[in-house]
C-alpha cells in the first residue's frame, strides 16, 4: 500500500505516523516511552536522525538532559496508540539522498548504547551552538553528567568523526 494510502488511515497527528515509520525501519529500534530511558532514547535518536539530515520538523533546545523537543515529545505519546499497526515494507524515502542518509544514521545509531546517543546528542549540539573547540565541547560534555567520563567523551567523538557528524 502506498504510504499516502496507509497514512490516511490513521487519526493520530501525520508528523507523529510518519515519525513512526522512519522509526519502524531502523534496525533493532523498539519504540516505548514507558521508563525514563525509552524516553530519552527516542529524543537523542530523533535528535541523531535529524543531525544526519533527515529533517523531519522539530526544534530542540537545551534541557536538564541535553537537547529536548517538546513536538517530538507529544508524536512520540501519540505514537504509542499507533505504532505497531504502521506497516514497515517499502523504501523509506522517495530521495536516493535521503535514503542515504538514512542508512548512515542506522550504522550509527545501531548498536549505540542509551548514554552514547545521549553523549552524541550533546556534543553534537554544542558543535552547532556553541564556537568551541574540540576541547572545550569535549570538556563541557564530560561535566554534565556525573557518569560521564572523559574517555566515553572521547570514543563517542571519534565514532561521530568516522559518522561525519562533527
Amino acid at each position: 500500500m502506498p504510504a499516502r494510502e496507509w497514512l490516511a488511515m490513521f487519526i493520530t497527528k501525520k508528523s507523529a505516523v510518519e515519525l513512526g515509520y522512519i522509526l519502524k525501519h531502523v534496525p533493532g529500534y523498539e519504540f516505548s516511552l514507558d521508563e525514563f530511558d525509552d524516553r530519552l532514547r527516542f529524543q537523542k535518536t530523533v535528535y541523531l536522525l535529524q543531525a544526519f539530515g533527515i529533517n523531519m520538523g522539530y526544534e530542540f533546545a537545551w534541557i536538564l538532559r541535553g537537547p529536548y523537543c517538546t513536538l517530538a515529545a507529544h508524536d512520540g505519546y501519540d505514537l504509542r496508540d499507533v505504532y505497531d499497526s504502521i506497516p514497515t515494507g517499502g523504501k523509506v524515502f522517495k530521495s536516493g539522498s535521503a535514503n542515504k542518509a538514512f542508512k548512515k544514521f542506522c550504522r550509527y545509531v545501531g548498536n549505540k548504547s542509551t548514554r552514547d546517543l545521549e553523549i552524541a546528542a550533546y556534543l553534537h549540539f554544542y558543535k552547532l551552538t556553541e564556537d568551541w573547540d574540540e576541547a572545550r565541547i569535549k570538556e563541557a560534555v564530560a561535566g554534565c553528567r556525573e557518569e560521564f567520563t572523559r574517555g566515553m567523551v572521547d570514543r563517542v567523538w571519534c565514532d561521530m568523526r568516522q559518522a561525519e557528524l562533527v
